[in-house]
């Protein structure tokens, strides 16, 4: 939804990004099969970078992985950042600590929208 909420603005992005449970092989915030959200990054046409994740994964180690990631990134020029995410307050504030240190600028297109129709 928030890709699709991007076509109408400026912000359109270069890569799909997204943490894998590496034992599971599924997205770890839906438990998305990895396989399913690979087809849907082909249709699409954007390349998904994969953070593998190892099972169990305490908030150190996610915190470890992730700032490597955040460090490549803005390492390749990325200075923006956009998120699917809706309501929960305390994780778009968490994202956008994790973001400050790295100079990315988090995006939350669909924060507070209803998502019916």
């Amino acid at each position: 939804m928030a890709l699709h909420h991007l076509t109408t603005t400026p912000l359109y992005p270069e890569v799909l990004l997204t943490t894998v449970n590496s034992h599971f092989e599924r997205v770890t915030m839906h438990g998305l099969r990895i396989e399913l959200l690979e087809l849907q990054a082909q249709k699409i046409g954007l390349p998904l970078e994969k953070v593998l994740l190892p099972e169990n994964a305490s908030m150190e180690s996610y915190e470890h992985v992730w700032n490597g990631k955040l460090d490549n990134l803005k390492s390749r020029g990325f200075t923006d950042t956009i998120f699917g995410d809706i309501f929960l307050e305390d994780l778009k504030d968490y994202r956008q600590q994790q973001l400050a240190p790295f100079q990315i600028t988090p995006h939350f297109p669909l924060w507070e929208k209803t998502l019916r129709p």
